[in-house]
């Protein structure tokens, strides 16, 4: 994985990265486009908010006219 860019959001660090890593969902692929970090976490686990979260985005492009993107975020 090639870091791209880093930028401070204010409320997140984020962090892009060169497209060369895939994930499949649902038989469709997905790119890998970056990750970031918030404080607390956005969910509960367990009635808990847990002092960080990670946000691992993924994303897909249109495939036809009048199609969007489609994404995948994994939260760690």
């Amino acid at each position: 994985m090639l870091l791209k860019k880093i930028e401070n959001l204010e409320h997140t660090v984020q962090l892009d990265f060169e497209a060369e890593s895939m994930i499949t969902s649902d038989g469709m692929r997905y790119e890998f486009k970056r990750m970031h970090f918030y404080t607390l976490s956005d969910h509960l686990v367990d009635g808990v908010r847990y002092p960080m979260e990670m946000h691992i985005v993924n994303y897909r492009a249109p495939l036809y006219e009048g199609d969007h993107l489609h994404y995948v975020v994994i939260g760690v």
